[in-house]
């Protein structure tokens, strides 16, 4: 899959408003279209490169779907309430957080 210019501005919009930091980075793509991480400083072996606040990340504790308790508790597996959590993200479209 080849990334627009416009794709990459809008995931990067999206990584400043889910308050994720880049630091001595940025997302662009290679010269194939891809997405990659590219260095815009000498980094050493320890540089710290982003910060992602648990908050930018789909887990079972920060999906909108209201029933993840209630199918943990019925023996369902995570990864299958993940799945289901993730599905509903998705069909909330414009809605979810992770939209975008």
């Amino acid at each position: 899959m080849v990334l627009t210019s416009s794709q990459i501005k809008a995931f990067n919009l999206w990584l400043k408003r889910q308050g994720v930091r880049l630091e001595g980075v940025k997302i662009g793509c290679d010269s194939y279209g891809g997405l990659g991480v590219y260095a815009t400083q000498l980094l050493s072996e320890r540089s710290v490169l982003m910060v992602i606040p648990e908050t930018a990340v789909m887990s079972l504790r920060n999906l909108r779907c209201d029933e993840v308790d209630f199918l943990l508790e019925r023996d369902f597996a995570p990864s299958q309430v993940l799945q289901m959590a993730i599905a509903a993200e998705i069909a909330a479209g414009p809605q979810s957080r992770f939209y975008g």
